[in-house]
């Protein structure tokens, strides 16, 4: 059992009137003196400086020694980068499946490249839809426009007009 006053205790209840009077409401507290001079209990302010983390949660350890790479790795990684920037993910993809004997940091800059080279070709993808669809809508709007000029000359002689590019969804 700890004593009423031991400092480790964090459910001790202060002695009234330690910390001096508490000023009430729109009280100005007198000079030098805090106005937030009483903790919670259980709470403490925190040490300054560094500390070390709590077990469980420090720095993780690499799982390999990263040192200096050799000029031959090295421009093959930027090879792999630059022939990626033109050609997306098929560069990215070839250096990944063949880059085998390499030092482990070379191997997770093809394999961080590749993933980005997929996620830029999902992007463009999708960037693309709306772009595909109004270059449809324009070319659609063309042949409709040319329907309306040719179809009246072609059913005034009594022949039929057939679309361009028309699907027969009704028979």
């Amino acid at each position: 059992m700890t004593s009423p006053t031991d400092p480790t205790n964090p459910y001790q209840q202060g002695t009234p009137g330690a910390q001096g009077p508490e000023p009430t409401f729109n009280q100005v507290p007198p000079e030098g003196a805090s106005p937030y001079q009483q903790q919670a209990p259980g709470y403490e302010q925190p040490a300054t400086g560094y500390q070390q983390p709590a077990p469980g949660y420090g720095q993780p350890t690499p799982a390999y020694a990263s040192g200096p790479v050799t000029d031959d790795a090295l421009s093959t990684v930027k090879l792999n980068l630059w022939l990626s920037v033109f050609f997306s993910w098929i560069p990215a993809l070839i250096f990944f499946l063949t880059q085998k004997d390499v030092p482990a940091n070379v191997k997770d800059i093809h394999r961080e490249n590749l993933n980005f080279q997929i996620l830029r070709t999902i992007a463009g993808l999708v960037v693309w839809i709306p772009i595909v669809g109004w270059a449809l809508f324009i070319v659609l709007l063309v042949f409709a426009i040319i329907a309306a000029v040719q179809a009246p000359d072609v059913v005034a002689q009594g022949g039929t007009y057939k679309y361009k590019f028309n699907i027969q969804f009704i028979k």
